[in-house]
């Protein structure tokens, strides 16, 4: 499996966090970034936030959340 290349932002567009990562499963109300090929809990970061929108542009996913933060999802 390839990895995704993920970058989280605030409302006020700071970066927050810059990650590579094998998985994103996305839910209206939690998303979860799956690190590793395992299945433990332990390389997984889950965010409980509801999803405002999303969209899909040039191999680019970027997730916007209500609280206006947002996730740029790209291939790594």
């Amino acid at each position: 499996m390839k990895a995704i290349h993920i970058e989280v932002f605030d409302k006020y567009n700071h970066r927050l966090i810059r990650i590579v990562a094998r998985k994103l499963d996305a839910t209206q109300n939690l998303t979860i970034i799956s690190l590793s090929d395992s299945l433990s809990e332990k390389y997984a970061i889950r965010w409980q936030k509801e999803i405002d929108h999303w969209n899909i542009f040039e191999n680019m996913i970027t997730i916007y959340y209500k609280d206006s933060s947002f996730v740029e999802v790209t291939k790594y």
